[in-house]
């Protein structure tokens, strides 16, 4: 298991910040890293911080071509050639890692999301709020039951207290 490594704010902001708003999104991120590291070493390659940003921008499905390449690209003033980009970088190698042998199969900006919720890299809401009700009944129920106990053995202490006078 790959461990989970810790970005610093002051060195990799962009980076930063879009893993946090992919981990807003649900995404996870320790698989993400994993499946990144898989890539790097299995192909030989390196994926820039500017590829992984790029990548956590798109997986939370809130900006536009225009929003993402403003984002990871600020000096470049052409923002139509970032689908391309994405597709022949890291996308070629995503399309590679998860297996896409059919010909309408390919890892773009648009289709992303859709893969990596299929491959589950996110993860579910509804398990997320199930767990914590889970979480806040067992919560009450120790508080619940500390009150009970407290309620008993203040009892008890007046018992004793009355039945040794």
């Amino acid at each position: 298991m790959v461990k989970k490594k810790k970005l610093d704010n002051k060195d990799q902001p962009l980076l930063f910040h879009a893993m946090k708003e992919a981990e807003d999104e649900l995404l996870n991120t320790e698989k993400t890293e994993e499946m990144f590291t898989e890539i790097e070493k299995t192909y030989h390659c390196t994926i820039t911080r500017k590829d992984k940003a790029l990548f956590y921008l798109i997986a939370t499905n809130k900006y536009t071509c225009e929003e993402l390449a403003n984002k990871v690209y600020p000096n470049r003033k052409d923002y139509k050639s970032i689908r391309s980009d994405f597709s022949k970088g890291l996308g070629h190698y995503l399309e590679l890692h998860f297996e896409l042998e059919l010909e309408d199969e390919y890892v773009a900006i648009t289709s992303l999301v859709r893969i990596l919720k299929n491959r589950g890299f996110y993860f579910n809401r509804s398990t997320i709020e199930q767990d914590e009700k889970f979480v806040n009944i067992l919560g009450k129920r120790y508080s619940e039951n500390f009150q009970l106990e407290g309620e008993s053995i203040s009892r008890n202490i007046i018992n004793n207290q009355t039945s040794s006078d």
